[in-house]
């Protein structure tokens, strides 16, 4: 019988600002007990963004499919969901049995139907439960409760957002996109180094007649190498990205419809951001603006 053993993708909390080891496992000092390498998960679960589609609990089936709760396995022994919060834990998988011990979880609080997502998704699982896959659709069932997910529709996490860069590197995933509403704009950045696993997101947000007086570059990390973007004022020319070692490099400007008086700049800027300045010019080459050192 085979046994599957998963642990807790650190990465996946890191994006909501949690935080969780991905070292071994400690036994116990005398006498110890060696911790199994994990072993290679069902090809029909790992690498899959599961959506769960309706909650069953005490005779009453919910459809919760707009919610966009997903469970991951991501093939190299790490799984990880997200309902309210962002959760993982150690998985055993033997034959049509699951369960997670050693549980870490974010803390926000939710309202409305997405406050009982985690404890209808985490608490048959941490009891034990049954799982079982058919017709493309995954069902756990304990402690009352069934959950029945599909795979997700979507790859990123925010569905509603406007791309303005997307990309793949290897198997890894990035996009920086765009939202609008009542009076401000939001640029978001999400990204993961494999599919399955947990997305690390940042962003900013900005009015759409912001009057950019001085520039505040943002910086995140995709497959090793380091992305800067930064919104400047429609007047500028140009905007290169200085870094540490005195390395210039122009970064694309990208038009925001919803932004009035100014534009995102954005790229690649090698293996490292930090000690990084961001740099703007007019039109004959005069420097306008200069960031303070990014310190990440």
């Amino acid at each position: 019988m085979r046994v599957l053993a998963l642990a807790l993708g650190g990465a996946l909390l890191a994006a909501c600002g949690g935080s969780s080891g991905s070292g071994e496992l400690a036994g116990p000092a005398d006498p110890p007990v060696p911790t199994p390498a994990p072993t290679a998960q069902p090809a029909s679960l790992e690498r899959i963004d599961w959506q769960l589609m309706t909650i069953t609990r005490d005779g009453r089936t919910r459809d919760v499919a707009d919610l966009d709760a997903t469970l991951t396995f991501d093939g190299t022994g790490h799984v990880g969901g997200h309902g309210c919060n962002h959760f993982g834990g150690d998985v055993q998988v033997v034959g049509d049995r699951i369960s997670v011990a050693n549980l870490g979880s974010t803390q926000m609080a939710c309202s409305g139907p997405r406050a009982e997502l985690d404890d209808a998704m985490t608490k048959p699982l941490i009891a034990g439960a049954t799982w079982s896959l058919e017709a493309g659709r995954l069902t756990i069932r304990g402690r009352g409760i069934d959950l029945v997910f599909r795979g997700r529709d979507a790859v990123f996490p925010t569905r509603d957002a406007q791309p303005i860069v997307t990309g793949k590197i290897g198997d890894a995933v990035y996009r920086l996109a765009w939202r609008a509403g009542n009076g401000m704009v939001s640029i978001e950045w999400e990204s993961r180094d494999r599919p399955g696993t947990g997305f690390g997101s940042s962003g900013i947000g900005r009015p759409t007649d912001y009057d950019v007086t001085h520039l505040e570059p943002s910086a995140s990390a995709v497959a090793g190498k380091a992305f800067v973007y930064l919104p400047a004022p429609r007047t500028v020319a140009r905007v290169s990205w200085l870094d540490a070692s005195g390395r210039s490099t122009d970064l694309t400007s990208y038009d925001i419809p919803a932004a009035t008086t100014w534009r995102i700049y954005a790229g690649f800027v090698g293996a490292t951001s930090k000690g990084g300045q961001a740099v703007s010019y007019a039109a004959d080459g005069t420097e306008l603006m200069r960031s303070q050192a990014l310190p990440y």
